[in-house]
């Protein structure tokens, strides 16, 4: 299991504060922004993301499905082109 931080209350407003071990090793700062999203695993668990990361995954996601569709228009041009020499 992972190394557990805590526990932090959620004050009335809703917030929490970040253990300072946990933003240092993660890199985050003051002023970030953050993303949540509850985990596939497990319906009772929150994940926190920072937004750069989400921005990030979605631009590779992006890429990888361009490049997936040129990818099969290339491969459906040689068969168009193999099929017209028969």
């Amino acid at each position: 299991m992972d190394a557990l931080e805590g526990p932090s209350k959620i004050s009335d407003s809703r917030q929490v504060a970040l253990p300072k071990r946990l933003m240092d090793s993660l890199g985050w700062d003051k002023g970030d922004y953050v993303m949540f999203r509850l985990s596939d695993d497990d319906p009772e668990v929150m994940k926190v993301v920072l937004e750069s990361v989400v921005l990030r995954q979605l631009r590779h996601g992006e890429d990888a499905e361009r490049m997936m569709r040129m990818t099969t228009r290339t491969e459906t041009d040689v068969d168009e082109a193999s099929s017209g020499r028969s």
